[in-house]
């Protein structure tokens, strides 16, 4: 894979949106917003405003990782409902236009299609469990074809996933088995590969690698269906954590089962400003230290160096928007401790190109 993966988070300030929903959706008991705290039914007007900053957001990207770099490669978070024939394709649009633009500027998109268990125009209702429902199922390999149809992804995107299951109220509790997970996700490698020339990388979040513990965590490793058997046989994986003890042993024994390969495994690392923030705390105590642990595991126990990814957040005022920034609000050039970080362990990995 390439030296090292931004992952841009599609997390922006809210206060210039309408407070005001147009009407009511129902909500994800498990998850009632996205991670910016944004309700689902406003990615509509969330779009637009990437779109809107599609500029500013290349630059700060560049700006991090060096805008010399031959392999740099953004994630692109895009919620599938908004593929819905109700929008006659105007979200599709802005992702086309803007997937086009990071290519354009030199930076490779990974799509990471957001939330299948929401349908229509962001409605979340109990019958629409992809995992379990086949019309549901359906729905679902219909967006992601939909998405990846696309002229200018078919072009510049050459890695999808979808957002796992194991969160959803769906697979909480129990309710979706090793089995289930292993079919639902055959079924979304399927409709990955039917719609053009991609590898499919599924998604898994922290909670996946934390339900191997104790180590060696052996058959009781199983988060909601999630589990070595449900993996296996993925094109890739991509995979958020933190500095968290249970990762390495988690992604080792992956790796030494054949069930991971190291060219194909992208780690998406997420530390905050810590040292910003007390608030938001590091597991090892600092931005530097967090950020030298997990590099350190990547080279020295796991072999993946030169393979990563950061979380980001695009601030753009308000505290709650720059904890996770390696940009300073409404700047494209003053780094934040995290940002300086990075930029230095990008410009060691060009060294080694």
């Amino acid at each position: 894979q390439s030296p090292h993966r931004k992952k841009k988070r599609k997390k922006k300030n809210t206060r210039s949106l309408s407070t005001t929903p147009a009407h009511t959706k129902a909500v994800d008991p498990s998850l009632d917003g996205d991670l910016g705290n944004n309700s689902w039914y406003r990615h509509t007007d969330l779009w637009q405003l990437y779109l809107d900053r599609r500029d500013a957001d290349l630059a700060r990207f560049k700006m991090v990782l060096g805008s010399t770099h031959p392999a740099m490669r953004a994630i692109v978070y895009f919620p599938l409902f908004l593929a819905d024939p109700v929008y006659a394709g105007r979200h599709l649009d802005q992702l086309e236009s803007v997937v086009a633009h990071f290519a354009a500027g030199g930076v490779e998109p990974v799509l990471l299609l957001g939330r299948p268990e929401f349908y229509g125009q962001g409605t979340f209702a109990s019958v629409h469990n992809p995992v379990l429902n086949l019309t549901a199922r359906a729905y679902v390999q219909r967006a992601v074809q939909a998405a990846l149809g696309r002229p200018a992804l078919q072009a510049h995107v050459t890695i999808a996933s979808v957002y796992w299951m194991g969160l959803s109220s769906f697979c909480q509790s129990a309710q979706c088995s090793v089995d289930n997970i292993t079919e639902y996700n055959a079924a979304l490698q399927q409709a990955v590969h039917a719609a053009g020339d991609f590898a499919h990388f599924l998604h898994v979040d922290g909670l996946f690698w934390e339900a191997c513990w104790p180590q060696p965590c052996g058959t009781s490793w199983n988060y909601n269906g999630y589990a070595p058997a449900s993996v296996q046989g993925m094109d890739g994986l991509l995979g958020e954590c933190w500095t968290q003890g249970s990762l390495v042993g988690a992604v080792r024994r992956l790796l030494e089962d054949g069930i991971l390969h190291r060219n194909r495994t992208l780690l998406v690392h997420a530390t905050p400003n810590c040292d910003l923030f007390p608030s938001s705390p590091c597991p090892m105590g600092s931005v530097a230290a967090d950020l030298a642990t997990f590099q350190g595991w990547l080279q020295a126990d796991l072999a993946l160096n030169g393979s990563w990814a950061e979380w980001d957040a695009l601030g753009v005022g308000a505290e709650q928007d720059f904890v996770y920034a390696a940009v300073y609000p409404n700047s494209t050039t003053l780094l934040t401790p995290k940002g300086q970080l990075l930029r230095q362990q990008a410009l060691a990995d060009m060294a080694h190109l």
